[in-house]
């Protein structure tokens, strides 16, 4: 983005296991010191290969699938692996049996089409939507979402399970509602517009179950809306647009970063709440916000806020 500084993600410790190789030293031998003892052979590793998805109904196949926040996943059909494809994270228990992911097939890789470009897909099987895939603390968190696959034509059904269709079992819906805020007077106070070079806007994202009882765990991930075609961090042309550009299409919801809910972790903004500190804002502009919760396995299915508008005004 152009007019501000972005305060700086936390690192990421990526855990990598090392295997130590057992070297056989040399050794004399009777009466033959200067043999050399054999160095044992490392049992191989299974070569690499990614799978390559070929689209049932037209000739386009791709080995990047696509997941609701548009990450790109990768599978390694040798080591059932999913591979993170902006890193390289390798995680096991995905293994690949045509457009079925997993032993029990409980995903499904599904084509369609986004901007005129053909695309696959990571969904459920049988709710045939669109997963949600993040990587938090090192693990892969998977999420469903309501979205379906876009443009879709007639896919493969998905596997019989003994007769069985339900959906599976997921947590209920809950509120997720996105507020802007500055400290004032070293009070987290909410505001409707701030002046250009004046506080820093904090987003703040409350969430809550059908109960309005506030969420004790998951993850929250921050987005702004960004004009197609514009670098970030370009202050001569600047990216940011208003949530009505993602609205038509001339514009696309890029991330932030992505926050635990923490009882402690956002203080003043009261329990279920996660916050993210956007910064001060040179030039005025309005500027489309919202966020995306991830649930992990909580009581409170993942869900998107709403998109709200904030305005930055000139200075007297």
């Amino acid at each position: 983005m152009a007019q501000r500084a972005r305060p700086k993600e936390p690192r990421r410790m990526v855990m990598a296991m090392v295997f130590p190789m057992m070297v056989a030293g040399l050794f004399g031998c009777g009466s033959s010191p200067t043999t050399p003892a054999s160095t044992p052979t490392p049992a191989p590793t299974p070569a690499s290969k990614i799978a390559v998805f070929s689209d049932p109904t037209s000739s386009f196949s791709t080995s990047d699938v696509h997941d609701a926040l548009d990450h790109i996943l990768r599978f390694d059909s040798a080591t059932s692996a999913l591979i993170w494809a902006a890193d390289g994270r390798s995680f096991p228990g995905f293994s690949v049996s045509g457009l079925f992911i997993r032993d029990d097939k409980f995903f499904q890789v599904r084509f369609g089409t986004k901007d005129g470009e053909r695309r696959a897909y990571f969904t459920e099987a049988v709710a045939m939507t669109i997963c949600e895939v993040e990587i938090v603390g090192g693990q892969i968190v998977i999420t469903p979402t309501s979205l379906t696959v876009p443009g879709a034509a007639g896919q493969p059904a998905a596997p019989d399970a003994g007769g069985l269709s339900a959906l599976p079992v997921r947590a209920p819906t809950g509120g997720y509602v996105l507020s802007f805020n500055a400290r004032l007077n070293g009070i987290l106070q909410p505001v409707s517009s701030l002046t250009v070079s004046s506080q820093e806007l904090i987003l703040v994202a409350h969430v809550e179950d059908s109960l309005g009882v506030a969420a004790q765990s998951g993850s929250v991930t921050f987005e702004y809306c960004s004009f197609k075609g514009l670098p970030p961090n370009d202050i001569t042309r600047a990216d940011e647009a208003p949530k009505e550009a993602c609205d038509t299409g001339s514009a696309n919801w890029a991330r932030l970063t992505s926050v635990q809910i923490d009882p402690g972790g956002c203080p003043g903004a009261g329990p279920g709440t996660a916050c993210m500190d956007f910064g001060i804002v040179r030039i005025p502009r309005v500027v489309g916000f919202r966020f995306r919760f991830n649930g992990q396995g909580g009581g409170i299915a993942g869900g998107v806020s709403a998109a709200e508008n904030f305005t930055w005004t000139p200075a007297p």
